[in-house]
């Protein structure tokens, strides 16, 4: 359901009582509920559940190069993520039919790990996401091995956060479900602002849980279990390129 970010606004303060249908709010109170709702946008970026689109992002490797910066202007440009949820590497991107291989996201303890952190190889087995934030608001990506071919590709898998109501008359359409999630959000987190009273605010938290419950079920992703990919001399793991194989 498309909407702005007036009415977004004047939603909220009805549903919290601050406001009656047909009003014009004050251009103080419309200020305060906006900035309310652009620190809500960017508090929601940092849920998991809140996020309905993984982004896959493609990079041509320079051979020779292991840190890639990943942010705004970045060699990897795109909004800095929170985390990696997977990563690939393509092994020829000018192959008529290009291959991605999917490689390990290294946590901190992977990364220090490893003794030769500048070794170069072919082809990429991993990546560690730095996740600092610069002056640039950029974190760094370093692969593992360092490449050493040309026109191969790091491919990145990162949550893409949804954004808007940064300029109010602008209308913003989301998926089913987001309409009344952050309608209910907004409210909730004008509670202290606007002075709601303790009975409206028992009403919009049970109603604010339940367009939470609607929206982060849909964004459940299902992890594999795996185990470990050998237990024993002649047993398998459990994960996917083992069944592809055939189990044994």
């Amino acid at each position: 359901m498309p909407a702005t970010g007036h009415e977004l606004i004047l939603r909220a303060l009805i549903e919290v009582g601050y406001a009656a249908p047909g009003e014009v709010i004050s251009a103080a109170d419309e200020q305060t509920a906006h900035l309310i709702a652009k620190r809500m946008m960017n508090s929601m970026g940092a849920e998991r559940l809140s996020i309905f689109e993984i982004l896959r992002t493609a990079t041509t490797l320079t051979s020779g190069t292991r840190d890639y910066s990943v942010g705004p202007g970045g060699t990897i440009n795109l909004a800095r993520p929170l985390w990696i949820d997977a990563a690939g590497c393509v092994l020829d991107s000018t192959a008529t039919t290009p291959i991605e291989i999917e490689i390990a996201v290294l946590t901190d303890a992977d990364w220090q790990g490893i003794s030769q952190k500048t070794l170069s190889a072919f082809p990429l087995q991993g990546v560690f996401y730095d996740r600092r934030f610069d002056a640039n608001n950029r974190g760094l990506l370093s692969t593992y091995p360092t490449i050493n071919a040309a026109n191969a590709q790091l491919v990145i898998y990162t949550p893409n956060p949804a954004t808007g109501f940064d300029a109010l008359p602008t209308q913003y359409v989301f998926p089913p479900g987001y309409d009344e999630l952050f309608h209910y959000e907004l409210a909730y987190q004008c509670f202290g602002p606007f002075g709601v009273s303790a009975e409206i605010r028992g009403e919009v938290k049970e109603k604010r849980r339940e367009a939470r419950d609607r929206v982060f079920k849909t964004n459940v992703r299902v992890a594999e279990l795996q185990m470990p990919a050998r237990v024993g001399p002649e047993i398998r793991g459990t994960s996917a390129s083992d069944f592809n194989r055939g189990w044994r």
